[in-house]
């Protein structure tokens, strides 16, 4: 977690909120907990970051991401993954992209590191009580999107670094595996 907070303070996100995640509440409550406290809690922000806290970021990444959201319309709205697995690389044009709605919500990796503009947290909260079993982020998330038409956006490349070497998200899954890797 300090290794995650020293990042983050490198990236230009100085004085991070931390939410604590439990096993008895779980990644998706502790997604829609962040949207709300975000809602209701701070008045003035245009977006919002949520952050695992097994991840590294570069220095100054925040100055530049708010710079390419000013300069490409499309990033503007929706939901910016700042995290791309080595599993959608082929996907890389050297510009953003977006996951085709046939693969939401099972390909929608990136919960690592998201970046949510105020509408998609309302649409998060709005639906986030929908009857949907699945618990991990990811997923949930892409539901999301795709129930309400949110657009996402990837990365060329990986712009952070999952530094875990395990997943209580999915305790089976091998970090070395092509999602868990960045591209």
């Amino acid at each position: 977690l300090s290794r995650c907070i020293e990042s983050l303070a490198r990236a230009g996100w100085a004085t991070p909120r931390l939410l604590v995640d439990t096993e008895r509440v779980g990644s998706r409550n502790m997604l829609l907990d962040a949207c709300r406290r975000a809602r209701y809690l701070y008045s003035r922000w245009d977006r919002l970051l949520l952050v695992q806290d097994d991840v590294l970021f570069v220095g100054g990444l925040r100055a530049w991401v708010e710079q390419e959201i000013l300069e490409n319309p499309g990033l503007q709205k929706g939901v910016i993954s700042l995290w791309m697995p080595e599993v959608h690389f082929e996907r890389r044009e050297g510009a953003w992209w977006r996951l085709p709605d046939d693969e939401l919500p099972h390909r929608a990796y990136g919960a690592l590191a998201y970046v949510l503009d105020f509408d998609s947290v309302l649409s998060i909260l709005r639906v986030g009580n929908f009857n949907s079993k699945q618990n991990q982020t990811e997923i949930f998330v892409g539901q999301v999107w795709k129930r309400e038409n949110i657009p996402d956006w990837y990365p060329p490349r990986s712009l952070c670094q999952h530094i875990g070497d395990c997943s209580t998200i999915s305790p089976g899954m091998s970090w070395r595996t092509e999602v868990r890797r960045a591209a």
